[in-house]
């Protein structure tokens, strides 16, 4: 059986892709790479270097501490955790001939004048557990000052509930007066498709731990617009700063800082958007910072088409689902050839000690346990048509898909007749009524 658990193990590989990595199902997930019987053809795609810092950070500490506890050596996965970021659909986001016209109809429809100069927040509309708006309409607000532009936000997206709908628009109205603020449905299909282009910038600034990639980025990106963006996670990785857009500095508590939070959290006293929310509150996007990334790409046109073209040439090179399936396929390439190499020196396969064999775990309840020496014998009479009658009840029947098939029982029955009364070996039986002889 074990030997044949390990065949079916070589037939194929398992690969999963992180999202968030903060909620404790997530968490035990990861902690199971140690314990589980992943293989060194199974892998973990992390989505970005910062995802995969954090799932590294999770594995070696549990590692430490199972090790610690067991009076052993750290424990470490075999899985592999290689980077391949999130794909965009490039032709889709990029303008095209009728951009400008889509623009013309959709700032008219918004009311948005020519000379005002629109900055798009796309995403969902969340201030604990996705990005708090308030370093935003701060720098808003203080561009608006600085340049004297008339500024419109745009924040395309969905709220979970009436109660975040009302704090987004309390803290624009009292944290960027001088900004007009727009909130639409992004989850219409075409605000989707179109937001895009009544932007002039793009901007966003999470401060949250569930945030691991960050697609939005990389669609506006795509879409041509130049991004301000919180110098966080997998921001990091998508925006180039000076190049496609501006980072915005962020600062965090220092570690061990937290434990009162992460206690609360396991306790149940805090749920996971209260907890995500939390930490997000010790977290800081710097707002002077904000401003003068705004001010700058207000006060220059040419630096604002500039880093569009070039978040166009980044998306369509790091990120088109072309390039990130290429990656995939290449990456699924590579544990092909780990199991053939694993095929072609096979280790001694074990099955988990937790799944184990219920004759092998309670060996020693029975009074004797069969091994190959031991001799089998008919105990019945007539055994063929006892053994029928037997087999009908319901008390035995149950277990029929357990059992030898109805030939098999039936040429079982004629071996032990034609051995008589000495039976026979174990050894021959398992021999004789193997899977691969059946």
């Amino acid at each position: 059986e074990a030997k044949e658990y390990f065949r079916r193990a070589l037939g194929y590989s398992l690969t999963g892709v992180t999202h968030t990595i903060c909620t404790h199902r997530v968490m035990d997930s990861i902690g199971e790479l140690l314990t589980a019987p992943v293989q060194e053809w199974d892998a973990l795609i992390c989505t970005s270097p910062a995802v995969k810092q954090g799932v590294e950070h999770v594995l070696a500490d549990y590692g430490q501490y199972l090790g610690e506890r067991f009076g052993a050596s750290p424990v470490r996965t075999r899985a592999q955790l290689p980077v391949i970021p999130l794909g965009v659909d490039c032709d889709a986001l990029e303008p095209g001939p009728d951009a400008k016209k889509t623009r013309r109809q959709l700032r008219q429809r918004l009311k948005i004048a020519d000379h005002e100069l629109v900055i798009l927040f796309f995403g969902r509309l969340s201030y604990h557990a996705k990005a708090n708006p308030l370093p935003m309409y701060l720098g808003l607000e203080a561009a608006a000052r600085a340049t004297g532009k008339k500024l419109v936000l745009i924040q395309a997206g969905w709220f979970a509930n009436d109660h975040i709908r009302k704090a987004f628009e309390q803290g624009a109205q009292a944290a960027c007066p001088g900004v007009r603020s727009l909130f639409v449905d992004g989850r219409k299909p075409d605000i989707r498709r179109d937001i895009w282009r009544a932007a002039d910038i793009f901007c966003s600034l999470s401060d949250n731990v569930q945030e691991t990639f960050g697609l939005t980025p990389v669609e506006a990106m795509a879409a041509g617009l130049p991004v301000v963006a919180s110098d966080w996670d997998g921001y990091r990785g998508t925006v180039q700063h000076d190049v496609t857009g501006l980072l915005v500095p962020t600062l965090m508590p220092a570690p061990g800082s937290g434990e009162d939070l992460a206690y609360r959290h396991h306790t149940g006293r805090d749920n996971y958007d209260q907890y995500v929310g939390y930490v997000s509150q010790a977290i800081a996007v710097a707002a002077p910072e904000t401003a003068r990334a705004f001010i700058t790409l207000i006060g220059n046109k040419e630096l604002r088409k500039s880093m569009g073209e070039k978040g166009r040439e980044r998306a369509r090179a790091l990120f088109d689902w072309r390039v990130v399936i290429g990656q995939y396929q290449q990456l699924w390439g590579e544990l092909a050839a780990r199991r053939r190499a694993a095929a072609a020196s096979p280790p001694a396969p074990r099955t988990s000690p937790l799944r184990a064999d219920p004759f092998t775990v309670f060996s020693h309840y029975a009074t004797r346990v069969l091994d190959d020496r031991s001799r089998v014998a008919a105990a019945l009479p007539t055994p063929a048509k006892a053994f029928e009658a037997l087999g009908m009840l319901s008390i035995n029947n149950f277990a029929r898909g357990t059992l030898l098939p109805k030939d098999g029982i039936e040429s079982l029955i004629q071996r032990f007749e034609t051995a008589g009364a000495d039976g026979v070996s174990m050894a021959d039986l398992l021999a004789d009524f193997s899977p691969e002889k059946r």
